[in-house]
């Protein structure tokens, strides 16, 4: 429902019986709630705390797609109390954002240092008992790769490694089932690993969402569906997202062309699911004729049901626009789903023939590209 998925200020609800994480204290009274314990070696927490302060009030509105005044926060902070390496790699990710994007700042460097050797000795320390703190601490550590376009997936291997999550039966100690806290740093992790989000990857996808939905079909109330907070996507489409390296890419394309996003209550959060429908059956195709080494529209063995490239190009153009239009609006500043387009955006700015055929197409996109580089680096106050 579109409550949950703009406003809703404890995040998502969870099938009976009703486990509730508490979120229930106040996430702007920051210089009170996060306390430093020093991790070896030493930091200057004079540095490194308004750097936190200011992450985690507009830095981190980069990384999710939700509502900008959510339960995110406060979550990051409770798990800074289990992990050492969070409120240093938080301030590194600030200082990186701050600057701008330009060459790294001595702050960030030695911020980092430091959050590497402590991420490291948490990883030893707590072996394969599974750590939401460390977890989060590891996307963070993704964030600052990204943020340089440098790879990241060494470090989820890595972690994926430590708590055997890539086993044929992912078995998951202590379960997630009964921990909410666990369950959105997993999903975290395994959505950084999804198979075609990652423009220029080269190292495989660990199929983690895969595999940690699975898990979840043994549980008492199945899998957890409604809205995933880091992309702002349905799970039930992110599922399919999924499965794409596990099923032919024709059974992928009619799934994300029937899948229904009825379960919106909003037409702009129907619209942005959309274009996250057509984005992932224009990439599909793409990598299919990529395979094949053909110029064939579609693959050979989808179903005729499924319309052509032109006409899907068209829908997810449309739904850009519209969720984009949406965004420019100033009653929804604090909406953050135009974070959620850069995948969308991303897959109908690399169709250069249909962009140059339609130039208005192309006009659309350039707008939404700049709305991008406006918000890409968030000046902190």
């Amino acid at each position: 429902m579109i409550q949950l998925w703009v406003k809703e200020g404890r995040g998502p609800q969870y099938a009976e019986p009703p486990v509730v994480y508490d979120y229930s204290h106040a996430p702007c009274n920051l210089e009170t709630t996060i306390t430093f314990t020093a991790p070896p070696p030493t930091y200057d927490s004079r540095i490194t705390q308004p750097l936190l302060r200011n992450f985690l009030r507009s830095g981190l509105r980069l990384f999710y797609k939700t509502q900008s005044n959510t339960w995110i926060q406060t979550f990051l902070i409770d798990m800074s109390q289990e992990s050492q390496s969070i409120p240093i790699m938080g301030a590194a990710l600030q200082s990186l954002i701050s600057n701008g994007g330009e060459s790294m700042p001595i702050t960030t460097m030695e911020c980092l240092d430091i959050a590497l050797e402590t991420f490291r000795i948490e990883i030893v320390s707590r072996g394969s008992l599974l750590s939401p703190g460390t977890i989060c601490a590891g996307v963070f550590l993704c964030a600052i790769y990204l943020l340089q376009a440098q790879p990241y997936t060494p470090y989820i291997r890595m972690m994926a490694d430590v708590y055997q999550l890539t086993n044929p039966t992912m078995t998951l100690v202590p379960s997630p089932e009964k921990d909410p806290a666990l369950q959105h740093a997993l999903e975290y992790m395994a959505v950084v690993d999804l198979p075609c989000l990652v423009l220029g990857r080269i190292c495989p996808s660990l199929g983690l969402w895969r595999r940690f939905r699975q898990a979840q079909d043994g549980w008492e109330g199945g899998r957890t569906m409604g809205v995933e907070t880091f992309t702002g996507v349905h799970r039930g489409l992110l599922d399919i997202y999924g499965d794409m390296m596990h099923e032919e890419i024709g059974v992928s394309v009619a799934r994300l062309w029937g899948w229904s996003s009825d379960e919106a209550s909003d037409f702009i959060q129907r619209h942005f699911w959309d274009a996250w429908r057509f984005a992932g059956i224009v990439d599909a195709r793409r990598r299919a004729r990529s395979q094949r080494g053909t110029g064939n529209s579609a693959a050979k063995d989808e179903t005729a049901d499924v319309p052509e490239d032109e006409l899907i190009l068209n829908k997810l153009i449309a739904a850009n626009q519209t969720v984009y239009a949406h965004s420019q609006q100033p009653q929804n500043e604090g909406l953050l789903v135009i974070n959620g387009l850069l995948f969308p955006l991303v897959t109908a700015s690399l169709e250069v023939s249909y962009l140059k055929r339609n130039p208005e197409s192309k006009r659309t996109l350039d707008d939404v590209r700049q709305s991008f580089e406006q918000r890409a680096y968030i000046s902190s106050f």
